[in-house]
């Protein structure tokens, strides 16, 4: 998100349709031009972009120079290859729109399903101020009154068939109680409700009858009187459809709508809610795959490193091994140059010269000797090392 000036508006309200830079920037076309009205930028008039084209000569309106107005704001910008993917995926799904609007052959009356005869079978018996009926196995996610119910299981019908028609299969799941429609290899649950208004709570005769005559607990003695709650809650007779978690798509009753006149939306709005999913669903794998491939990158970047410390930590034995050995072979040199300046050079010191030049030799990593001593067998009471350990 970045700042962008009124300046800046003016010259890409006047440079691009609203409807260009609208997507730019994430917007509706009323919301751009909401915006360009508090920030006072002027817009272009009706037929001015096709006038242009034409080659005809059109006045550019000026920038109000004075008035209170918004001088800048924060907009972010969209990448136009992700504007012109929003652009492509939206024109498929208008397409998707279409294709199914024209399969989807609306019927008066329809088929009962067995699904729906099971759930009326099963939820017959409830208690009418009930806000939910009870739920059983392979019953229909349905959660109205008892007064909406045979409203909500003929809306449902005619959903199950419809979707039928296109191809999908229906399904309820009994560990979670959701129905399930199955539409191109793509599930999603599906549910009807009833809206309930909260009101406060009337008090009941029973209730008034507690309060002002409070029994007494024959435990403790103490008075208590019933529970009365503090709302009560009607249902309302508007019904809403849901489908989808996540994306999800609603429909409801409206004071000028029924959803019985809106079937044929909401099948097209399931096939598309469908490719939606599809859709989220490829994103997910493909994030998946990516990650997937940045973890395996960054293991074999890990393992690289632990190698070359390895291997430089090896190295760095060997620097010093061999150091120790070129320390002995100065050390012995000295010696014989000392014995040898003061005519002291015996044969026991001579040997010994030789031994300590041995061990250098076994010390050092460029020299490949075997002491026989050193590199003999080792004894079962005590460990043995090829040389001192170094601090």
């Amino acid at each position: 998100m970045s700042v962008t000036t009124r300046q800046e508006l003016y010259e890409e309200i006047w440079t691009d349709p609203v409807t260009v830079v609208a997507k730019r920037y994430g917007l509706s076309d009323v919301g751009l031009a909401k915006l360009c009205r508090r920030m006072g930028i002027p817009i272009p008039p009706r037929g001015y972009w096709a006038k242009l084209r034409s080659g005809t000569k059109v006045k550019k309106t000026r920038l109000p120079a004075k008035g209170h107005f918004v001088t800048t704001v924060r907009l972010t910008r969209f990448d136009p290859e992700v504007v012109a993917a929003n652009e492509e995926a939206k024109r498929q799904k208008d397409v998707l729109k279409e294709e199914v609007a024209k399969t989807v052959v609306l019927a008066n009356s329809y088929e009962l399903h067995p699904l729906v005869a099971l759930t009326k079978r099963r939820v017959s018996q409830f208690k009418e101020e009930a806000k939910n009926p009870p739920r059983a196995n392979g019953v229909l996610d349905v959660r109205v009154s008892k007064g909406a119910f045979d409203r909500a299981l003929r809306l449902f019908n005619a959903l199950i068939q419809e979707m039928i028609g296109l191809g999908a299969i229906v399904r309820v799941d009994n560990q979670t109680h959701e129905t399930k429609f199955g539409y191109k290899d793509i599930e999603f649950q599906i549910s009807i409700a009833e809206h309930f208004k909260r009101i406060d709570h009337q008090e009941t005769v029973e209730e008034r009858e507690g309060r002002l005559n409070p029994r007494r607990d024959p435990y403790f003695g103490l008075p208590y009187s019933p529970y009365a709650p503090k709302y009560d809650y009607v249902a309302s007779g508007v019904l809403t459809v849901s489908a989808g978690s996540w994306p999800t798509k609603v429909w409801k009753d409206s004071a000028s709508r029924l959803l019985e006149d809106r079937i044929q939306d909401m099948i097209v709005g399931m096939a598309v809610l469908a490719a939606e999913i599809r859709k989220r669903e490829n994103e997910r794998a493909e994030a998946h795959r990516i990650s997937e491939l940045r973890r395996v990158h960054d293991e074999e970047v890990r393992a690289r490193r632990e190698t070359e410390l390895k291997r430089l930590k090896a190295v760095e034995a060997e620097a010093r091994e061999w150091d120790r050995a070129r320390q002995l072979r100065s050390y012995a040199a000295a010696a014989e140059a000392k014995a040898l300046s003061a005519g002291s050079l015996t044969a026991e010191l001579e040997g010994w010269l030789t031994w300590v030049r041995a061990k250098a030799d076994w010390i050092d990593p460029l020299v490949s000797v075997s002491d026989p001593i050193l590199d003999g067998p080792k004894s079962k009471n005590m460990g043995w090392y090829k040389h001192a350990e170094e601090e």
